[in-house]
């Protein structure tokens, strides 16, 4: 079966949000993992810098996950349009707002959390 070019779009935002996910979820899983190994009991500056990286992370994670949602429900609502003769352009695409919002979103609490995980890591390496 051809695929319809209009689809390669789609795919290119969910593999775009999809290592997202991958990468927030790995630096979550890994600073937890270590979390015992670097921090000192008396530090607690660096501890509330982890924690809102964390939940920056996480935050991207979530949004994320309500990407994929969104980008599956378009794809079903381009098949129908398909299906029923439509130009799916017409109906819906990817800067549709329940999309982009939350692509943004995800976006934005990933690289914030970049920035706080570089932060929490100067501020650790200050505190020994």
């Amino acid at each position: 079966m051809e695929k319809n070019p209009y689809y390669q779009s789609f795919e290119y935002a969910r593999d775009s949000v999809k290592q997202l996910l991958t990468l927030s979820t790995t630096i979550i899983g890994v600073s937890i993992a270590f979390q015992k190994d670097v921090f000192h009991p008396a530090a607690m500056i660096p501890k509330i810098f982890v924690t809102t990286t964390w939940l920056s992370f996480m935050i991207s994670v979530f949004f994320g996950v309500l990407a994929l949602f969104s980008i599956t429900a378009n794809v079903e609502a381009i098949e129908r349009a398909l299906i029923a003769g439509v130009n799916p352009s017409d109906i819906i695409g990817l800067s549709a707002d329940n999309i982009l919002s939350r692509v943004k979103v995800q976006a934005v609490t990933f690289v914030l959390g970049i920035l706080l995980a570089i932060i929490s890591c100067l501020t650790l390496m200050l505190c020994l």
